[in-house]
């Protein structure tokens, strides 16, 4: 980091004022209250009038004789400071500057950052590569700001004029209706195709630098698949159906399954479906997509919640040789028998591991995979699980509702529906007219308390299972950033846009777990902290970056920029390629 500058009298620093319409030049000077730990301003000098038209400041008579040096000089007021210029330089100058949808006053920090990182990342060539060169910058210039505003697409035209964008564009309405429309299925497939062959690389160079510096080499790349659903006023998309919503109901919905790779939080697979379906139907046609679109996924394992779980989806993973990791439904009769025959191990403490505070015990299951040629018996593992603390206190929680219950039905009192749904199931009432608790019933929901079961056709060890697994929260912190964070939550669209705007879903959630993996990746090395560990107000940071187009240039010059903002673009590995003039 440079030392600061050290000056040998007073410094001022100049800006401008505005008063009776007129524009004025003052310098100050700060001076530091060490009483009440702040600096204030100790000194203000008139400088100058300021010509906003052309940025020429003419000089104030007593500020001319303090600096004798000025004299006979044509100044310009430029990036907070007084630059002398010939009249020929100025209007050269003039000349070259281009009409621009650009305000003179852009905010250039955050917009900057997406753009050069979508760069780094080959996510800019990949669009251009799908879309076409053009149409590709306008898709990325939509995500940004899809990202950094989150709002309609009505609102681009001002965002755009007041955010600097290599190229501006200022799109209206219309324009981005017609880009959004030309968007379609197998666009995004193409595209989330080539971003999966870019984690793929990503994978073998981990791999190559492992084997080489003899360190553990990762044995698989893992995918998390999940979906959520997006509602819908919209009457005309066909995908757009009543389906089992957990919020507003009343709203049709499409579904929306996103791939999310391990290593980089790169969306590299998405599957748009009609609400109504459900992840376990949906599982085979995923399975078929990836393979008619030509997926790389060898060593690559597909990591899924329960919702996608059942006997007929594990089977066809099995038959078409795909690794997968994929949580059990305990409600599956197999599993049940299981964790029975299996109960007294679970139970005991050689099976428990401190660490991550579970039991676990493995037992193999009988498959046949099945192809074109041959059928052939395998073998493949179901690690059973329990949480000893989880299932301890599940058991008193329910107990204290069940007791709570009882006291109320036995007094004549009237019983919450929700209290009462959530016992009525392990209550009865005996002969003696009492309301009691149902033993046979409480056994049997607690024997599953603390419990969870895990298939796996390649992780034979059950922890290393468990903690690959959790770390599929990767998908679900996307979709919670997606539909949260970003207000993606509502699909205010038609038939004929709506896959766009899933694209720039997409494409504004791929910048934001890139910046996330890069923080997290740098901060331990560089020893430097997230504001508030929060990217948000990262991002406000470095929206709070300036750029200035003086009446007398053609460039925009980056106001300075202050200690936070430096650190942010160091941990997003942009603080030496970043630039401060801007050429549109």
């Amino acid at each position: 980091m440079p030392r600061p500058k050290i000056y040998d009298k007073p410094h001022f620093c100049l800006h401008t004022y505005i008063k009776n319409g007129n524009t004025y030049v003052e310098a100050y000077r700060n001076e530091w209250d060490p009483i009440k730990k702040r600096s204030h301003i100790a000194q203000r000098k008139y400088v100058g009038s300021l010509d906003s038209t052309t940025g020429r400041v003419r000089l104030g008579k007593k500020y001319l004789s303090e600096n004798p040096q000025y004299e006979g000089k044509i100044l310009y007021y430029e990036d907070k400071q007084l630059v002398e210029r010939t009249a020929e330089e100025v209007e050269a100058e003039i000349q070259e500057r281009v009409p621009s949808p650009l305000n003179d006053v852009v905010s250039f920090g955050a917009s900057v950052a997406c753009w050069r990182l979508a760069q780094q990342s080959g996510m800019l060539r990949d669009l251009q590569e799908t879309f076409g060169m053009d149409l590709g910058c306008d898709l990325l210039r939509l995500g940004i700001y899809q990202y950094l505003d989150g709002g309609s697409m009505d609102c681009y035209e001002p965002w755009a004029c007041s955010h600097w964008l290599p190229q501006a564009a200022v799109l209206s309405s219309q324009r981005i209706s017609e880009i959004l429309s030309t968007v379609k299925h197998q666009d995004i497939t193409t595209y989330l195709n080539r971003r999966n062959d870019r984690c793929v690389e990503h994978f073998d160079q981990i791999r190559k630098e492992a084997e080489k510096n003899q360190g553990i080499v990762p044995r698989f790349r893992y995918l998390a698949l999940d979906s959520t659903a997006f509602s819908s006023y919209s009457m005309t998309i066909g995908h757009a159906v009543y389906g089992h919503a957990k919020q507003n109901p009343e709203l049709r919905q499409i579904n929306f399954t996103l791939g999310v790779d391990y290593l980089s939080g790169e969306v590299c697979y998405a599957y748009e479906s009609e609400g109504s379906i459900t992840d376990k139907s949906l599982y085979p046609h995923l399975l078929l997509d990836l393979k008619n679109n030509g997926y790389q996924l060898q060593d690559t394992v597909l990591v899924t919640d329960r919702g996608y779980e059942s006997i007929y989806n594990i089977q066809r993973l099995v038959n078409v040789e795909m690794n997968y990791i994929c949580a059990v439904p305990l409600t599956e009769e197999s599993v049940k028998q299981q964790f029975a025959k299996y109960e007294a191990s679970l139970n005991n403490p050689a099976f428990l591991n401190g660490r991550l505070k579970v039991a676990a015990r493995t037992v193999e299951e009988n498959w046949v995979c099945s192809t074109d040629y041959a059928s052939v018996r395998v073998k493949a593992p179901l690690h059973l699980y329990k949480y000893p603390e989880q299932a301890a206190t599940q058991a008193v929680l329910l107990h204290q509702r069940i007791e709570d219950v009882l006291e109320l039905k036995n007094r004549g009192k009237k019983v919450d529906s929700a209290d009462w749904n959530r016992v009525k199931h392990f209550i009865v009432e005996n002969k003696d007219g009492l309301w009691v608790k149902d033993i046979s019933a409480l056994n049997e929901y607690l024997t599953k308390a603390g419990c969870f079961a895990i298939r796996s056709n390649c992780i034979s060890d059950p922890f290393e299972c468990l903690a690959i697994y959790k770390q599929r929260q990767i998908v679900e912190t996307a979709f919670r950033q997606m539909k949260v964070l970003n207000g993606h939550n509502r699909l205010r669209c038609t038939e004929s846009t709506y896959m766009g705007k899933l694209l720039l879903f997409v494409i504004a959630q791929s910048l934001r777990m890139k910046m996330l993996y890069l923080v997290k990746k740098n901060q331990s090395a560089l020893k430097i902290n997230l504001p508030g560990d929060s990217l948000d107000k990262a991002i406000a940071i470095l929206e709070g970056m300036m750029a200035v187009r003086a009446p007398s240039k053609s460039i925009w010059t980056g106001c300075p920029m202050s200690k936070k903002a430096r650190e942010i673009l160091e941990l997003l590995e942009l603080a030496d390629k970043f630039p401060r003039n801007l050429k549109n």
